[in-house]
């Protein structure tokens, strides 16, 4: 794709099963169903202007094994739906919403890179969105993801920053601790827990970052 193309369009390469590679570096938003079960899709480039990725754009790609999505501010529901060859999603410290079952069915997918948001209750909703029925509501993101046991933070640097500078050593030693305790939770968790997991976590760790800054503060 050219730098002109902004936009892919609803249902724009559905079902090319011989497509392999593409580049979107100028792209702004992927429409529902742009690369609906394009199975041979393994190679995917996102530049650093995509901010919406449309429900099940990358449904059913199987071929798909890594992505990294450093400016993509929002997944709306089912966007990598089936894709059973995908271990790894990278995303950037723009994100802001995983919406329901993002990642549903990808048996494959080991790790994920999140950025830890200290606006964890955006105007839109949460990062990792709940899903409300008339029935129940639940955190449904990474259902069927039984192997997804790592999850890392974007902008660790700033992250280990804020941490080193904390005025007592047990302070550094417990946020360091809180920060590891998502990746021994996980392994242990049955896949329908994982994305509550997540979400729990990072309050948690936002949660004692603010405690111990604003005990820094008083000490």
């Amino acid at each position: 794709m050219h730098v002109g193309i902004e936009k892919i369009e609803e249902d724009a390469f559905y079902g090319c099963t011989s497509l392999r590679k593409i580049n979107l570096k100028g792209v702004r938003e992927i429409e529902a169903d742009a690369f609906y079960s394009c199975r041979a899709l393994a190679d995917v480039e996102f530049g650093t202007k995509l901010d919406r990725i449309g429900q099940e754009a990358f449904g059913n790609c199987k071929s798909l094994q890594k992505i990294k999505m450093p400016s993509v501010r929002t997944v709306d529901p089912m966007v990598f739906i089936n894709c059973a060859a995908l271990t790894d999603a990278e995303f950037g410290c723009n994100l802001e919403t995983i919406e329901q079952r993002a990642f549903y069915l990808c048996p494959n997918l080991r790790r994920i890179a999140v950025p830890l948001k200290d606006d964890i209750f955006p105007a839109s909703g949460n990062m990792i969105s709940l899903h409300p029925t008339r029935q129940y509501m639940w955190y449904n993101q990474f259902d069927s993801c039984e192997n997804l046991t790592t999850v890392d933070l974007v902008g660790v640097e700033r992250i280990h920053k804020t941490i080193s500078s904390l005025l007592l050593e047990s302070w550094r030693t417990e946020m360091i601790a809180e920060i590891n305790r998502i990746n021994q939770m996980l392994p242990i968790n049955v896949p329908s827990t994982k994305a509550d997991t997540i979400r729990w976590w990072i309050m948690r760790v936002i949660d004692r970052m603010e405690h111990f800054k604003a005990e820094h503060i008083d000490y």
